[in-house]
């Protein structure tokens, strides 16, 4: 198997997101988070919840 596709390297790339996102999040305040651009788009607390439940739900189960 191809090292790039290979269980251990995703696994491990997914668990760096988590710094990732504390980082991107760290210095924003909450009405920074929950802020709309617009009522049919989505605030960034959503965005993440989104890419939290596709990382559990469905990438968990492909890998």
């Amino acid at each position: 198997m191809n090292e790039n596709f290979s269980s251990e390297y995703i696994i491990s790339s997914l668990e760096k997101n988590s710094s990732v996102f504390k980082s991107l999040f760290s210095n924003l305040s909450e009405d920074e988070i929950r802020f709309r651009q617009s009522p049919e788009k989505w605030c960034l607390l959503e965005a993440a919840c989104h890419l939290y439940d596709e990382e559990r739900e469905d990438f968990r189960a492909r890998v």
